[in-house]
């Protein structure tokens, strides 16, 4: 049986617009911040590798380069992992979060 995912109202998900080159980065070849990003700092989606193809979303403690996936790609990775991989992140240990909005 799955693990459900903790949702929370305090802690949204941090977003990026998709408008981005991956291919320039940092100096540090890291993004540390939202200050970053504005700064006119690159992000990608840490599973396909594309900045395309949808919003970019923070669902963990990931920083830099790892910090940032496009939701459907990540629903993907789940669907195919098992126990802590379904629920947490592999890379921090963090458990994934979900802002559940009501429309």
């Amino acid at each position: 049986m799955a693990t459900p995912i903790r949702e929370t109202e305090n802690s949204p998900i941090s977003t990026v617009s998709n408008r981005q080159l991956c291919t320039q980065r940092t100096r540090s070849n890291e993004i540390t911040n939202l200050q970053d990003l504005e700064a006119g700092a690159t992000v990608c989606c840490r599973i396909c590798l594309e900045n395309e193809g949808g919003e970019l979303i923070s669902p963990c403690l990931c920083k830099g380069s790892q910090q940032f996936v496009h939701r459907h790609c990540l629903d993907h990775w789940r669907s195919v992992k098992e126990g802590f991989a379904f629920s947490h992140c592999t890379t921090c240990k963090a458990q994934f979060e979900f802002l559940v909005v009501d429309l």
